[in-house]
């Protein structure tokens, strides 16, 4: 059987709001967020639509924006580095 990284998502995403707000507890962050996972997915499946304009779980994104967004973000860190260089060689 495999994992499902839909659960990964929903513990990744409750230990990082319980950081960030840690009135909750972890427990509850995960239950809110498999709230609205289910929800998004409920939605999805009833229209036969993607969701935008809302909250929506990386799992529903296609691999095809995931990986030009990861090369950006690869180019945009390799041009920061640059920088960096650049002005301590140059200072």
């Amino acid at each position: 059987m495999k994992a499902d990284p839909s659960v990964a998502l929903v513990v990744l995403a409750s230990d990082s709001l319980e950081a960030v707000i840690p009135r909750y507890t972890s427990d509850q962050w995960k239950l809110l967020c498999f709230i609205v996972y289910v929800y998004n997915t409920w939605v999805e499946v009833r229209h036969g639509t993607r969701l935008t304009g809302s909250v929506l779980p990386l799992s529903f994104v296609p691999l095809r924006y995931l990986s030009l967004s990861s090369f950006i973000g690869v180019l945009t860190t390799w041009g920061i580095i640059g920088i960096l260089i650049f002005s301590g060689v140059a200072t």
